[in-house]
């Protein structure tokens, strides 16, 4: 039960016989076993270390990221999640990775931001990783998320601009109105087609307010425009199942 003396005598043994399997996997275990005793913290701070040690593979490393990143985040340290993520997405991503972890990370930067009320530095975070093109990027979901942001505080332009990004990221099915199916995530999908939704939005409340009134004359006039209308949202919500 003396977890830190243990890290501590590994951690020796790994600094004077780095090639030794023995303190390389008693760390493994030493972190697993924090966890399972719910130290959080401990067992974060831990996989934090690990993920920077050369001893172990690259997936080794970016697992005990990913998985320091989240405990760090689940346990409220948000200062220790961002600042882990920033050192692990330099250190072992780099600008140019097609490493789905990586991606994961990289986006959920943006949300920690946010959900510490740092909205404005989360919104360029953000756009700057859309300023950036990778394989498995997730642009669908960054984009998503500012859209909404600039929704909450009314700037409608800027939120259509990157609503229609998110939209345009992804391929629709062929004989839906949209392009070859490409190779992006159902998640990637899912936020396309969402935001797709919200697009259509503003021809729905129109549709809607659109009344039918006597006079006949009016009756008829707004009736062709009513069908008008309803044509339009039909090719759009066909657009949408397309995803």
């Amino acid at each position: 039960g003396l977890f830190t003396d243990a890290e501590r005598i590994y951690g020796q043994m790994l600094h004077g016989n780095a090639g030794s399997p023995l303190p390389k996997e008693g760390l493994k275990r030493l972190a697993s076993k924090y966890l399972w005793k719910s130290r959080f913290s401990d067992s974060a701070g831990l996989y934090s270390r690990l993920s920077t040690l050369s001893i172990y593979s690259l997936d080794e490393r970016l697992s005990f990221f990913r998985t320091a990143f989240w405990l760090a985040w689940g346990s409220g340290d948000l200062g220790s999640a961002y600042q882990g993520a920033i050192h692990g997405l330099n250190d072992l991503c780099g600008k140019k990775t097609a490493e789905p972890r990586c991606e994961e990370i990289a986006i959920e930067v943006g949300r920690l931001l946010l959900e510490a009320d740092r909205n404005q530095e989360g919104v360029t975070y953000l756009k700057e990783y859309l300023s950036q093109k990778r394989p498995n990027q997730r642009r669908a979901e960054a984009a998503f998320i500012v859209g909404k942001m600039y929704q909450q505080i009314h700037e409608d332009r800027k939120a259509v601009q990157y609503f229609e990004e998110s939209a345009q990221s992804v391929a629709r099915t062929p004989g839906r109105g949209g392009r070859s199916r490409g190779r992006e995530s159902d998640r990637e999908r899912n936020f396309a087609a969402h935001a797709a939704f919200v697009l259509v939005e503003p021809y729905y409340a129109k549709f809607r307010a659109l009344r039918l009134e006597l006079p006949e004359s009016k009756l008829k006039s707004a009736t062709r425009e009513k069908l008008a209308q309803l044509e339009t949202l039909a090719t759009h919500y066909s657009n949408i199942v397309g995803y």
